[in-house]
Formats: structure tokens, sequence, C-alpha cells
């Protein structure tokens, strides 16, 4: 995504987050008209809490869409790597203190180190990175919000898009008639550019949910830290942006953050019993078709917690 906006320079952060807001609303239309659920839309209209949910959702990822845009216009796209390396530890938090969960040594000692990069970053550097922070905590409340509401995410995604479309088709008509953007003036190739950025986001947001219907959390997790790495990466030796001293200490420490939460998580999961291992104790005996299977008793297996 970052190289694809820096296809076009001329393009600011607002209308391409316009653009990019009308075209997901129109190919997610598509896909739902193809697959017969278009009703599913009428539905969530009908039911006001989700759909207060839904705004909520909507007004989270505009904000998360627009500062991402930023970034890579106003070349820090280096703070946007930053603050999708930092948005599992906001989830984290936000899992301790909304949602009442546990955790263990390890990802205390991670938060720990993940606040003190942050703190390192911002004494070294003079400044608030808040390009990184209002990333990855937009999106960890875009998150939890998604988790309170039950709706199937291209469904939820084309509701939230489609709250925005309005208003960004207004923008895009009214830039055009006064000349003031880059669409409509003539640059097909831009023109191009824009339209294909509704499937340039929607395609890798559904890939991302059939691939986590698929893999254990454990390797969905790692694969994660693939797109900031990237980024990353890409800010460095494509566009050239400064990453000096003071950056490899702060992102030193939460990258070590980041691996000390992905080893406490894979002890937790290889510590807790395999429903086939717990014992006599802990199961019941249940019968069906001529044969006698165990399965684990209530009261013993607990639901695995997200963080």
């Amino acid at each position: 995504m970052p190289l694809y906006v820096a296809l076009l320079p001329r393009v600011g952060p607002l209308e391409f987050l316009a653009h990019r807001i009308f075209w997901s609303a129109a190919f997610l239309l598509l896909i739902l008209g193809v697959t017969s659920r278009l009703n599913e839309l009428v539905r969530i209209v009908r039911r006001p809490k989700i759909l207060a949910l839904l705004v909520l959702s909507c007004l989270l990822i505009v904000l998360n869409w627009y500062v991402f845009l930023y970034g890579v216009s106003s070349k820090q796209s280096v703070q946007n790597s930053l603050g999708y390396y930092t948005n599992p530890l906001c989830n984290v938090v936000l899992g301790v203190f909304l949602l009442g969960e546990r955790l263990r040594p390890g990802k205390w000692l991670a938060l720990a180190l993940a606040a003190a990069g942050i703190g390192y970053l911002m004494w070294a550097l003079g400044q608030v990175p808040w390009i990184a922070l209002t990333l990855s905590w937009s999106f960890a409340l875009y998150g939890l919000v998604r988790k309170l509401a039950a709706v199937d995410a291209a469904v939820g995604l084309a509701v939230e898009t489609l709250l925005m479309a309005g208003p960004s088709a207004v923008y895009v008509l009214q830039g055009m008639t006064a000349g003031s953007l880059v669409f409509g003036q003539g640059h097909y190739a831009a023109d191009g550019v824009l339209i294909l950025s509704g499937p340039v986001t929607v395609v890798p947001l559904l890939c991302f949910v059939l691939a986590a219907r698929r893999l254990p959390m454990t390797t969905l997790g790692f694969l994660q830290y693939v797109g900031p790495t990237m980024q990353l990466l890409t800010a460095i030796f494509v566009f050239g942006e400064p990453f000096g001293r003071e950056q490899w200490i702060g992102f030193g420490l939460i990258w070590t953050a980041l691996v000390l939460v992905m080893g406490d998580t894979l002890l937790a999961l290889r510590s807790r019993p395999s429903p086939g291992k717990l014992g006599k104790e802990g199961k019941e005996v249940a019968t069906g078709s001529g044969a006698e299977t165990e399965k684990p008793a209530a009261t013993e297996v607990q639901p695995a917690r997200v963080t």
C-alpha cells in the first residue's frame, strides 16, 4: 500500500481517502451482489445496536486510513510501520483493562519494554510519534468494536464504507468541479490508480479473514508482523527515510517486546492440556453413532483468551 500510494505524489491524503472509501464501497457491493448477500445489509440497518457499533468502527477505520495516507505523503512511513508493530501490544492492553483478560508475566514485561521504546523515541527525537500512536490505537479500538459487533467481515466493511461513501462522493464531485483535485482532470492513469484503490484495499482484508479461519492463531500472529516489516524496509530503502541510532534503539525495544509476546503465547499453547490427553477425570463419555467417544468436561477446559 505505501508503494501504491506513492504512485500518485500529487494526490493529497484527503483525496486518496475519499476514493479509497467510495471505490471500496462499490467493490464490496459488487461482491455482495454476486454472492447474493445484499439482504444482509438490510438486516444490519434493522438492528440499531449493531449499526451504532459499525458507525463507531467506521469513524475509527477512516481515521486510521487517513493517518496512514498522511504518513506516506509526508514521508513518515517509518512511523507508519512503528504504529503497526505496536498495534498487537495495544490489543493486549485493551484485553486487560477493558475485557478483564489475564496476562502471563512475559506479556507484562513486553508491555514495559514497548513503553520504554516509545518513551525513548519521544525523548531522543524530541517529538511525540503521533502518527504511530494514532495508527496503533485506532486500529486496536477498531478491532475491539468489531469484536463486539457480531457481523461478517465483508458485510461489516461494506456498511462502514457505505456510511462514508456519500460524503466522499460529494467531496470528489466538488473538487472535480473546482479543478482542485487530480481525479477527473484528464489524467487517466491517475484516475485508474484511484479507482483501483478500492480492490487494492478490500482484497487483502478479505484474504486476511479467509486466512484467519484456516491458519493456527500462532501462525497468523507471526504473519501479521510481515506487513509492518515490509513497510519499514520500503520506508528506508525505497523512500530513503532516515533510520539512525535512535530508531534502532527504540524499535529494538519494541521488537524485543513482540518476540516476548509471541514466545509467551507459544509457551501458553504448549502448556495447555490437549483434550485428548486430559485423562478420565477431565473427560465425559459421550455415545453416538454406535461408538463411544470422550469429550472434555465443560468445567475443566477453559476457552482460549485473546491475549
